[in-house]
């Protein structure tokens, strides 16, 4: 039983190196390289059998390690638009914020995120954001 888990785990070894040079690139903030490492190796995981144990926490894990870049890249371009005015930077807000995933929407910061951007377009919606993000508990973004 153990030499066959090892051969199995040994035939599917990309996908383990891609996730573990994908949080690599993240750290060291190349976000579009760790992206792209990310897909591949959920593409890779894609074909094969997630009752292995490994696989199947990758497989649940890359989703999440992908929406995180979208966060990241949000909170950038948030950052971006405070010290240039740029709408260019709002318009990559708000195009990073729908890539995040559902189950990280109500995240205080991306709460904090969304009700900057509403503020912009919208300014009479932001207080309802506001209360969201306050019941939250969250840490406002200044």
């Amino acid at each position: 039983m153990c030499l066959k888990l090892l051969l199995h785990f040994l035939e599917n070894e990309l996908a383990n190196h891609q996730y573990v040079l994908g949080i690599a690139n993240s750290l060291s903030g190349d976000l579009t390289n760790a992206e792209d490492l990310y897909n591949d190796a959920l593409q890779h995981l894609n074909t094969k059998d997630k009752s292995f144990p490994i696989f199947a926490i990758l497989h649940k894990k890359l989703p999440f390690r992908i929406s995180e870049l979208y966060e990241i890249r949000a909170l950038q371009a948030y950052k971006e638009w405070v010290r240039s005015r740029k709408l260019d930077a709002i318009d990559n807000l708000g195009a990073h914020l729908q890539k995040v995933a559902a189950s990280r929407k109500n995240n205080p910061e991306i709460l904090n995120l969304s009700a900057m951007m509403c503020q912009h377009f919208t300014g009479h919606k932001v207080k309802q954001h506001f209360a969201a993000t306050r019941s939250q508990r969250a840490i406002y973004i200044h």
